[in-house]
């Protein structure tokens, strides 16, 4: 072999080593950490972990028992895994493996959070009869204000000898008053609400025919725009199911407004608070994402709605890893930003079949004028309500409360007697909500 070869040889190998960190697409390549499975996203976020510590910078960071990657079938995953007993935050009896958004905003400027996972598994271990049995949130939405509520999480159960378990969505009130009679208002998405549990505390309800198997992938998208929270939930084989909240103007005002799941879970503890008009209006808010684990080993007779009494082998990892008393959850994409704009209101409730479309003659932020036209279409005969609040939540005026017929119907609202400022039109047709917001400016 010539010595230019053999010199052309090695400077060809020297090159290689020096580049290939930086050759992904190399066959055979594996990403080091979680941060190489979805770019451009850890650096929004710090993580919690099941020990109870918490980990700021987590480009380039892991940990081999609560938060690294994986890769199956090719696939890259970011795994966040949790046992049923660890290091828990300073207010919560529940251990988590879980990403705290840095950002803060208000209902009022919104933002957006998706993801794209699988859950792989719950406790099996826990009472039939505690709600927040055999679960973990993977999912939610904080406040860092106030009583500092949960405005959302997302849940997934399984009851134990189940294939398929649950996916279901939790709203938590901001409460007036004292926030020891906070509760939580909980929406299926696809199986059951939080509230179908067991007649005993091993008797387990039925399989839910429309439930979620291990493994399955769910895509969720949390989009908070303008003070309104729309969901949307996707996986294969499953119909896709959207849903709104209003966080800046309360439903739950009225003791009469406390919907009956409530005070049928709550009643073990007396919860049974009411929620200050405006919601969540101006609190600071923050994402959240991972496994929340749920299945904590506390006393189900102290507290049959969070404590769960699931197993936790005295707190031993190994042992809580290889007998099922831990939140795994697996993670494939995800993003975290400002809310995405939402430019059209026609929308359509799947749960009751009752398409509505909305409309208002001029829109927010342009000023309106003192008569304004309230246009709305159903394609079903409804019981509508519409209402103008302002923007504390205030109820100005009962615009409609009546049935209407199918078709497209439309009233006027003089507002002449107002004063400037931003007032909100508060539409409901069935179980469908949406709010609009406008200008009076004089």
């Amino acid at each position: 072999m010539k010595k230019s070869f053999r010199k052309s040889l090695l400077l060809f190998f020297v090159i290689l080593i020096a580049i290939a960190p930086k050759l992904p697409v190399l066959a055979g390549y594996l990403p080091d950490f979680p941060s190489d499975v979805i770019p451009d996203f850890f650096d929004k976020w710090r993580i919690t972990m099941g020990n109870g510590s918490s980990v700021n910078n987590l480009i380039n960071y892991e940990h081999p028992d609560y938060f690294y990657d994986t890769t199956e079938n090719g696939t890259d995953w970011v795994v966040y895994i949790t046992p049923n007993s660890g290091g828990t935050t300073p207010n919560s009896s529940n251990t988590r493996s879980e990403l705290r958004q840095f950002d803060e905003w208000t209902p009022e400027t919104g933002g957006n959070m998706t993801a794209t996972l699988k859950v792989l598994n719950v406790s099996t271990t826990g009472n039939a009869v505690v709600p927040a049995a055999f679960s973990a949130v993977i999912g939610q939405i904080h406040s860092d204000e106030g009583h500092e509520n949960e405005p959302l999480k997302i849940f997934y159960k399984k009851f134990p000898g189940h294939s398929k378990g649950s996916v279901f969505w939790n709203y938590e009130i901001n409460t007036l008053g004292s926030n020891s009679e906070r509760w939580d208002y909980s929406t299926a998405v696809w199986g059951y609400d939080w509230s179908v549990v067991g007649s005993d505390s091993t008797t387990y309800p039925a399989e839910p025919a429309d439930g979620i198997e291990l493994g399955e992938e769910i895509f969720y998208e949390v989009n908070v725009y303008d003070g309104i929270m729309y969901l949307t939930f996707s996986s294969p084989g499953h119909q896709t199911k959207t849903f709104t909240k209003n966080l800046i103007l309360s439903e739950y005002t009225n003791y009469s407004d406390i919907p009956q799941q409530v005070l049928t879970v709550f009643a073990s503890t007396g919860q049974d608070g009411v929620e200050r008009a405006n919601a969540y209006a101006g609190e600071l808010q923050y994402f959240k994402m991972g496994s929340y684990n749920q299945g904590n080993g506390k006393n189900p007779q102290d507290n049959l709605i969070w404590n769960t009494g699931s197993q936790t082998y005295g707190g031993n990892l190994a042992d809580q890893y290889a007998n099922g008393s831990y939140a795994e959850v697996w993670f494939k994409d995800a993003s975290v930003g400002p809310a995405v704009v939402i430019t059209s209101i026609d929308d359509g409730n799947l749960e009751t079949g009752i398409p509505t479309e909305f409309s208002l003659s001029q829109n927010y932020p342009n000023p309106f004028n003192p008569s304004t036209n309230i246009s709305f279409t159903i394609s079903k005969d409804s019981h509508v309500n519409l209402a103008v609040y302002d923007i504390s939540g205030r109820l100005i005026q009962q615009l409609a409360d009546q049935p209407y017929s199918i078709g497209k119907h439309t009233v006027t609202f003089e507002a002449s007697n107002l004063a400037s400022g931003i007032y909100l039109y508060r539409f409901q047709a069935g179980d469908f909500s949406q709010i609009k917001r406008m200008a009076l400016m004089k």
